[in-house]
């Protein structure tokens, strides 16, 4: 999980060439990935399906859905 900074480091190291004519590289953003990955949340699935049949027809109706709420 690398920063910015560290992120251009190692580019620099394997890709001389990626950030060579790069002027604008304080633009890229700075993310927390850790804390993007292990911040608490929750999250809500509902199922919902009613199927049956008549002489003439057969039918299925399905619905799903999902809920998802991230803690900051």
């Amino acid at each position: 999980m690398l920063n910015k900074d560290e992120y251009i480091k190692m580019e620099n190291v394997l890709k001389p060439a990626y950030f060579a004519n790069a002027t604008k590289t304080d633009t890229l953003a700075n993310t927390d990935w850790t804390d993007i990955l292990y911040r608490n949340g929750t999250e809500q699935n509902y199922n919902l399906s009613v199927s049956g049949s008549t002489p003439a027809v057969n039918y299925l109706f399905s619905g799903f859905y999902n809920a998802q709420k991230v803690f900051t």
